[in-house]
């Protein structure tokens, strides 16, 4: 059975890092695809935040995020063929990054400009950690030193976890690390709060910029 549409958290423009010339909204056939997207079940947990009654509550970490389409340059939603990633919700469409999918990017602000990097590692024949996140003070200690680790920006409006969406300010601390196979990139976390422990049932949250739930 569907549920009622709730309205979006955000309404108006991004106030994200792009840059006013950066941010485009999609035209032609993306707005052809969006519409076919516009039917999506989604209920307001007890402690008001998003719950996608579709999504599995057994994982232990924040597993997708969501930006805003008209945060992403047209050139970079073609490059990287973002169409499938596109969802609507109430304020309009986002295009939504998530570990489960069969090849799991993350979108990083690298000097300014706006990458799509391969998110963690799978590969238990690399030398790369196999998992899509690493602990702040990890980081922080230098334990990542020989993988020429730098500091980004994961440029997240919204966050997912354990069935639950919640809305982010500025972004997530990530870590892109060089591999055999080229650059990737850790989400940061450290441990939650007692909110966003009892929002989420989780042990770990990701490492906010400039705020915590």
């Amino acid at each position: 059975m569907g549920h009622r549409r709730l309205p979006a958290f955000h309404q108006g423009q991004p106030s994200g890092w792009l840059g006013g010339s950066a941010k485009h909204v999609a035209t032609g056939q993306f707005i052809l695809y969006f519409q076919s997207l516009l039917n999506t079940d989604i209920v307001y947990t007890n402690l008001g935040c998003r719950r996608d009654k579709h999504q599995s509550s057994d994982v232990a970490m924040c597993t997708a995020i969501a930006m805003h389409l008209s945060d992403f340059p047209e050139a970079v939603l073609t490059k990287h063929d973002l169409g499938p990633r596109v969802h609507c919700r109430g304020g309009g469409p986002e295009v939504r990054f998530q570990w489960y999918d069969s090849e799991p990017v993350l979108p990083v602000l690298d000097g300014g400009m706006l990458k799509i990097i391969p998110w963690g590692s799978r590969d238990p024949n690399g030398t790369l950690p196999t998992t899509g996140w690493t602990w702040r003070q990890t980081v922080e200690a230098g334990s990542w030193s020989w993988a020429a680790p730098e500091p980004v920006l994961i440029p997240a409006v919204y966050g997912f976890e354990r069935g639950v969406w919640y809305r982010i300010t500025e972004g997530i601390h990530g870590l892109l690390v060089q591999g055999p196979s080229g650059p990737r990139v850790y989400m940061i976390c450290e441990p939650p709060t007692r909110y966003y422990r009892v929002m989420t049932r989780s042990d770990r949250m990701p490492w906010l910029v400039g705020e915590v739930i």
